[in-house]
């Protein structure tokens, strides 16, 4: 993965606001995680898939990453 690629997958998929008065913030998950569960989860929908846990968890990565790639190219 290209080095702009893989700092738009490390920035947070959903807006947040800054922490205050010294608490502990969580900002969620990263746009990689993000992606990849979104594949995930259309993977998944399809009933004819057989469900082998690492071959979806590295396709889904693959799409994820594939996105950011393509999605580094136009910022």
């Amino acid at each position: 993965m290209t080095e702009k690629a893989e700092q738009l997958g490390k920035e947070y998929a959903f807006g947040f606001h800054e922490c205050v008065d010294g608490f502990s913030c969580n900002h969620g998950i990263n746009k990689r995680e993000y992606f990849a569960g979104l594949a995930m989860q259309g993977i998944l929908s399809n009933s004819s898939v057989k469900i082998e846990v690492e071959p979806i968890i590295h396709t889904s990565l693959l799409f994820a990453n594939s996105l950011l790639e393509e999605l580094s190219k136009t910022e």
